[in-house]
């Protein structure tokens, strides 16, 4: 009996056998392919048409807008959006804002006129994009012009947004300092065009001329929150009556990054403004130091104050202050022909620098001799201070007045009185006594005249102060 040679055996093959199935044709298998090309396809067409639309529904949108927005100092964020390849892009409830905050927009919608293709094609130009109510809020930094010189801290990145026209609709603006709770200046409403452009690698906004407001009527918001830099005798007016326009020529600011020298070199804004049947009383600070003046000159006293028809009051930024010239107010209750005219500067901290010329015609009694050189002239007063706490002096070197003061000190024996100091309340009531006169209504000559050179001497500006406008 011998033992069997394992590697000796025959080798079985287990795979399965075949021979008997039958073969699948060449012309078969290219008919299941083209089979299945025509399921795939079109599916994959549609998967990638409906590509824009499936983000959209699962917020992936916002992950475009930070791949727009990265590099470029901003953040975007879109509550939904209507997405497709070859259709507008919108979007709804849109926050965009700068990291530094200095500038921020939130909109109703935002819809672009390009494509989505066009857009992701050429981000470099976004065409023009549609606003709907947006609100757009500026931060000024409020940096005093001294200290306006370049430094490492203010060095600008180099960051530029792309060219694009916006066309708003019923917008909002808003300008705040960081210190205050409350605007500066809010006004909405309002709809314009605008661009941007990029100067010396400094992105701009450009606001196309455009009438911004047409009759719109005067509210005591709308005047201490915006009116109070052109017009500062009309804030915090507790009752204001009439309508406003205000047409803008000018309006260019920087939306990158930028030195605080460079904002102020290269933000421009003028317009006008014209006021229609605009009457208000004199809550305002500014307004009760030339009431209590014209007072005591009349004799008389008034409640109300009325722009002039012919009023338009013209309006520029320049070096952080807004300055008008050619407001006109009336003062019908003392004399038709008595006018005052105002012109200077007011910064976003409501500090001022106002000239006013009073119109004294008509106004005071012509029997008393001296009043003939103080009407000839307009009367001219210099407020500073800031609109809530102002200040009313006579500016310096007006040699009508020194005249004037020369004249009536030789008049005078002594017109001061406490430690020989003129003062201002006494000299009005000298000034107003000798207007009414004796027991007989007989004008007292002297007393008016004591009066007056009080009046001068405590309105006069100390010599050696600063230029109204440099």
């Amino acid at each position: 009996m011998t033992a069997e040679n394992p590697s000796t055996d025959p080798v079985v093959d287990k795979r399965p056998d075949t021979s008997g199935m039958p073969s699948v044709p060449l012309r078969a298998r290219r008919g299941l392919l083209v089979r299945l090309s025509v399921i795939s396809v079109p599916g994959l067409l549609l998967l990638v048409v409906g590509l824009p639309t499936i983000a959209a529904m699962m917020g992936l949108h916002n992950v475009v807008l930070d791949r727009v927005t990265a590099g470029r100092e901003l953040s975007a964020f879109a509550e939904s959006a209507t997405l497709g390849w070859f259709a507008p892009v919108t979007l709804r409830e849109v926050d965009v804002k700068r990291d530094d905050l200095s500038w921020a927009v939130g909109a109703q919608s935002f819809s672009t006129e390009k494509t989505l293709l066009q857009l992701l094609m050429g981000l470099d130009d976004v065409g023009t994009v549609h606003l709907d109510r947006p609100r757009v809020v500026l931060q000024s930094a409020a940096v005093p012009l001294s200290d306006v010189a370049a430094d490492d801290a203010h060095r600008k990145a180099k960051a530029a947004y792309p060219p694009l026209r916006a066309v708003v609709r019923d917008g909002a603006v808003e300008i705040r300092l960081p210190d205050q709770a409350s605007p500066v200046i809010a006004i909405d409403g309002i709809s314009f065009v605008s661009r941007t452009e990029t100067v010396s690698d400094t992105s701009l906004l450009i606001v196309e001329p455009v009438r911004l407001f047409d009759h719109r009527k005067m509210t005591p918001e709308l005047c201490d929150q915006g009116l109070q830099l052109i017009a500062p005798v009309l804030s915090e007016a507790a009752v204001v009556t009439g309508e406003l326009t205000v047409e803008l020529d000018e309006f260019q600011i920087p939306i990158s990054t930028a030195t605080p020298e460079e904002r102020v070199q290269l933000t421009r804004i003028s317009g006008r403004m014209l006021l229609h049947n605009v009457e208000t009383g004199l809550r305002n600070p500014l307004l009760a130091e030339i009431a209590s003046a014209l007072a005591a000159l009349s004799g008389r006293r008034f409640t109300t104050v009325r722009a002039s028809e012919e009023t338009q009051v013209a309006f520029q930024v320049e070096n952080g202050r807004v300055y008008h010239e050619g407001l006109t107010l009336l003062i019908p209750e003392l004399s038709n022909d008595l006018t005052i005219s105002t012109s200077g500067w007011v910064d976003l901290q409501e500090n001022i620098d106002v000239r006013i010329l009073v119109n004294l015609s008509g106004l005071v009694p012509s029997r008393i001799e001296v009043f003939s050189s103080l009407t000839q002239t307009p009367l001219e007063l210099h407020l500073t201070g800031t609109l809530k706490r102002p200040r009313i002096r006579f500016p310096s070197g007006r040699s009508l007045f020194d005249e004037l003061a020369g004249r009536l000190g030789e008049v005078t024996e002594g017109s001061g009185t406490a430690n020989g100091q003129p003062n201002l309340t006494g000299a009005l009531s000298d000034l107003v006594g000798g207007l009414i006169g004796d027991k007989d209504k007989q004008p007292d000559a002297k007393r008016t005249t004591r009066g007056i050179f009080d009046l001068i001497q405590s309105l006069r500006k100390e010599p050696g102060s600063e230029n109204p406008r440099k």
